[in-house]
């Protein structure tokens, strides 16, 4: 049985290849909405 694990976060390749954007933009876009959950008390690890 082998056992595989889906991912629970997106990378900067994932929100590239979801929103047809630049990997400048996409770090941009991360780098905003971990700010925005930070805010609201969710935890953020930084990559």
């Amino acid at each position: 049985m082998s056992m595989v694990q889906e991912k629970m976060y997106m990378d900067v390749d994932d929100v590239c290849a979801v929103l047809g954007v630049s990997k400048t933009y996409a770090y941009n876009l991360i780098r905003e909405y971990n700010k925005e959950l930070k805010e609201k008390g969710y935890i953020v690890v930084a990559g």
